[in-house]
């Protein structure tokens, strides 16, 4: 999205007591320290904002709950995940800034590996427990103007149609769910039914940026994701 039409919606927002403006952030390098809000897009958004006669004030930082590796170095540390600022003409209207990584997604593989926060020690966590509860994909539907309701973190795992079943249907379906439940909490019982059918289930891991993408990866094929159902409720 460019930077000025952020700036667009940053400038208006704040004439709204209704609208709770959210701006999300992919992490990288600079979320490890205060270059965060004066470098790359925050910095531009703040420059763009300046140019329009708006000063920034930062309200409050929030670090992330793990220890994570700096791109393209071995530092390790928590990074800035969360942030509220205010438009100085506005003080009692926050802005709230939140980030996550490219892996959330499963797609850090696509960028460079010093563009983007990978989670490889987390991924060893995760495969060294059961269940990590919490601590999975985002499984909040996302609503497609198609009508179809995917999980937010996982838009290869469709529900079904709201505009041709309704919402109740689709969310009944939701909460029933066994595989939606079980990448919630990363539950590796999911390896083991992966591996009853394909053989590259090692090579998945070793390649894998984090557990976010290593389940996208074991849960993008629709046969498979049958099976791991049909295994989850037997």
């Amino acid at each position: 999205i460019p930077v000025a039409k952020i700036a667009n919606i940053v400038e208006l927002a704040p004439r709204y007591q209704d609208i709770q403006l959210a701006l999300l952030h992919k992490q990288n390098r600079l979320n490890f320290s205060m270059d965060l809000f004066h470098k790359g897009v925050f910095g531009r958004l703040a420059q763009e904002l300046g140019q329009r006669g708006h000063q920034l004030q930062i309200l409050s930082t929030a670090a992330s709950e793990r220890i994570k590796t700096q791109p393209g170095s071995s530092q390790r540390g928590k990074l800035i995940k969360d942030a509220s600022f205010v438009l100085q003409q506005y003080p009692d209207a926050p802005i709230l800034l939140t980030s996550s990584t490219i892996d959330a997604y499963g797609r850090a593989e696509l960028l460079e590996e010093g563009e983007s926060v990978r989670e490889k020690e987390f991924l060893a966590e995760v495969l060294g427990r059961m269940r990590s509860p919490g601590q999975g994909f985002d499984t909040d539907l996302m609503f497609w103007f198609n009508g179809w309701a995917t999980l937010f973190s996982a838009v290869h795992v469709c529900l079904g149609n709201v505009y041709e079943e309704g919402a109740e249907t689709v969310l009944a379906r939701q909460r029933k769910d066994p595989l939606s439940r079980a990448l919630a909490d990363f539950d590796c019982r999911l390896l083991d039914f992966y591996a009853e059918k394909k053989d590259d289930l090692d090579a998945l891991v070793a390649s894998a940026t984090g557990p976010h993408h290593l389940f996208h990866r074991l849960t993008e094929d629709a046969d498979m994701r049958l099976h791991m159902t049909r295994r989850l409720i037997a």
